[in-house]
Order: structure tokens, then C-alpha cells, then sequence
């Protein structure tokens, strides 16, 4: 099984470095940190409190990009959350092209967009970047330009006010072939999709005068959308997590579970609350929810074949918070691992090898201090034991 640890390092923004980044050390084993890239194999932005990735990738260019949210301790009891966008090289340092020192953050204030709640953020065309968030009542999407600044030519300068937000928050925002995608729930209420133009206004072609509300989920989860513009929402329906499937014109995908909607299991002490979506080659999807992996087909049925195990580390607990489905299908999932409170007295078993980790009684343990673990699963669920 793979591991990865870094201090502090939230286990996305760890996770985007090592399955996207340019691989410098191509000699280097699966698994192991490019000693070449950053420092150590990890790099991001510094300087910034308590920050929280929420979206990312690698632009055209081979540059990494991370949206996400922090904490200025000086507007602490005002402004929970303040957007930023950072963006490195290939080898992990600052990207001057970008917002004059590769980090761009978005304001204190409303005016200003600062968010109240979690962001959410996604690459677009043109080595663009799109962030959703709350502020003042409101929904809005801000498009950053390759040069990180504000894009003028998007919404008003820049920003695109997608309505009230009822006092919730926002769960996902995506570039599709017709605009933007950004996918928000109102406080009470069930999630809902908006799709704006290109142009940053609201496309009332799309759903019910520009938005579809997902009344399978009794909230917003993740969101991932295919090349065809069909949106994929998934979150918790009756305490289990479900994914809810719409067309490019914000309609039920027809042939996608029962009337757009696929329901998984309930699980013991679950509350389906989905924490990580992605996409799987030739159809389907992956999701991290209750803690657990699982696998959606692409005819909307969870997989119940694909079942891996949930533990991470013998020596303390470690929910898997994200993934990504690399191209010949295997999934790197991610969790955070604090040091734990309390060691139990006896080892954890070695793990015995040539046994895969699904069928092994053992769970591989952590080294003493925290960080992020990156785990490598096969097509079929199993711990790639020759990664890490």
C-alpha cells in the first residue's frame, strides 16, 4: 500500500501534487516522494492560515493550480473563509506569471468576495480558473485569467452572482461545453445546479430557468461533470449516498440508475454524506462517502463487488477525504492523519507479504508523526501492494 506523509499538508492538495504533477523522477518507485519537486516532493502555498483546499489540478501548461479558502486572523469573528488560487511550476516553485508571485487571494469583504462559507474551485478553458463561494446572502463564481487576475469580460468585472444562497453554501463548480456549471445548496433546502454562459449570466435554458434542483439528495456533496456537459451531483438520500445524474439541457440522464438517480447502501453509523467524486475511464464513477470507497457503473448501480477496506492505518483512524481515477483505472485515494491521542499498547500485525490488503487481516501502520496517507487501489478494489 502506498504512503505519503507531510505535516499539515491537507491530504487533496497532497494528493493533486502527486498523481498530477510532471514526473522529474521517473527512476523514483510508485509511491515515493520526488525529492526534485518542492521540498521533499511537496510544495503549495505558504504564509496562509488555517487554508483548506477545495478544487484544483494541472492547466495546460503543466502548471499545478490549487483553489481552496483561509483564515485572516485579523477579520477571525468576521470573515470565516477568504478564497485564494496558487499556482506553481512543474517543479514546485512559485509561478511568477501568475498574480505577480503565483498566489491570488480574493478579498475581506463582500466587495471584495470574500467567502462566508466553503469554497468551492475547477480549471477552465484557457488556463482560466473558476471559484464559487458565498458572500453577503449570495452565490457567486469568480473566473481568474491565465495571468491570475480578475477576468472583466466574466459576469461584472469578473464575478457572476448566481442568486441567493438561503443561507447555505456552495458544493461544486465546473467548466462545461455551454459555460459554468456550479452546484449549491440553500440552508434547508435540497442541492441545487445553475448553469451560467460563458458570458457569466444565468442560461435559462438549462433545468428550470437555469437551475435543477436535485431532490433525490437531502444535500450537496461533490459534483463532477463529463465532456458532454452531463453533471453528476452526489450526496446523502436517506442517510445513504446517492448520485444524481442530469443531461447537458439539466434533465434525468436517461439509462443512469432509476430516473437519473442511483442509491447505495446505508451503512451502520453512516449518514451518506459524500466526501470525494471522480469520474472512471470508459463510464462510471468513484466516491468517497461515510468514510468509505465505493463504485458507481456507468448504468447508475453501486458496485457491490468493489468493496476495499476502510482502514488506512493501524494506528490511528484516517478517513479517506479524496481520490482520483488514473487512466488505466486504478484510484489514489487520500486521508489525514493526526497523531493519534492514544497508542494501544500492543503492535499492529504485519502485513504478511503477497497478500492483498483486502483479504489480509493486517492494516499497514503509520510512521509517529501526522500528515497524509495516499493509498493505490486496483480496478477491483484491492491495495496495489507495489505502490508506496
Amino acid at each position: 500500500m502506498g504512503r505519503s506523509f507531510r505535516r499539515g499538508v491537507p491530504a487533496l492538495a497532497l494528493l493533486a501534487v502527486l498523481v498530477l504533477a510532471p514526473a522529474a523522477g521517473a527512476a523514483l518507485a510508485p509511491g515515493a516522494l520526488d525529492p526534485s519537486f518542492g521540498s521533499g516532493g511537496v510544495a503549495g502555498a505558504t504564509g496562509l492560515f488555517a487554508a483548506t483546499p477545495a478544487g484544483g489540478g494541472v492547466d495546460g501548461q503543466g502548471r499545478i493550480v490549487t483553489i481552496g479558502g483561509y483564515v485572516d486572523a485579523t477579520f477571525l469573528q468576521i470573515l470565516p473563509h477568504i478564497p485564494f488560487v496558487n499556482r506553481i511550476l512543474g517543479d514546485g516553485s512559485a509561478d511568477p506569471g501568475f498574480a505577480g508571485g503565483g498566489l491570488l487571494t480574493l478579498g475581506q469583504d463582500p466587495a471584495g468576495f470574500g467567502g462566508t462559507g466553503p469554497e468551492a474551485g475547477a480549471l477552465a478553458p484557457g488556463d482560466a480558473t473558476l471559484v464559487a463561494a458565498t458572500a453577503a446572502g449570495r452565490v457567486f463564481v469568480n473566473r481568474i485569467t491565465a495571468a491570475g487576475g480578475i477576468d472583466p469580460a466574466f459576469g461584472t468585472d469578473g464575478r457572476a452572482d448566481v442568486g441567493d444562497s438561503g443561507g447555505g453554501v456552495v458544493f461544486g463548480v465546473a467548466a462545461v461545453p455551454a459555460g459554468v456549471l456550479v452546484g449549491w445548496t440553500p440552508a434547508g433546502g435540497h442541492p441545487r445546479l445553475t448553469r451560467l454562459t460563458s458570458a457569466g449570466t444565468v442560461d435559462t435554458a438549462y433545468g428550470d430557468d437555469g437551475t435543477a434542483v436535485l431532490t433525490a439528495l437531502a444535500d450537496g456533496g461533490r459534483l463532477a461533470v463529463a465532456a458532454d456537459g452531463s453533471a453528476f451531483a452526489a450526496g446523502p438520500s436517506g442517510s445513504a449516498p446517492a448520485v444524481v445524474a442530469l443531461d447537458a439541457a439539466g434533465a434525468p440522464r436517461a439509462g443512469f440508475g432509476a430516473a437519473g438517480v442511483a442509491k447505495g447502501p446505508k451503512r451502520v453509523l453512516g449518514d451518506g454524506r459524500v466526501s470525494a467524486l471522480a469520474l472512471a475511464p470508459g463510464g462510471g464513477l468513484y466516491l468517497v462517502a461515510d468514510g468509505l470507497v465505493s463504485r458507481v457503473t456507468a448504468a447508475g448501480a453501486f458496485d457491490a463487488a468493489f468493496a476495499p477496506r476502510l482502514e488506512l492505518s493501524a494506528v490511528r483512524a484516517s478517513v479517506p477525504t479524496a481520490l482520483v481515477v488514473q487512466p488505466d483505472g486504478d484510484v489514489l485515494v487520500a486521508a489525514a492523519a493526526d497523531p493519534p491521542a492514544y497508542v494501544p499498547p500492543v503492535a499492529p500485525p504485519v502485513h504478511r507479504p503477497g497478500v492483498p490488503y483486502a483479504t489480509s487481516s493486517s492494516i499497514p501502520p503509520l510512521p509517529e508523526d501526522g500528515g497524509a496517507i495516499v493509498a493505490r487501489l486496483t480496478p477491483a478494489g484491492a491495495f496495489d501492494c507495489s505502490y508506496g
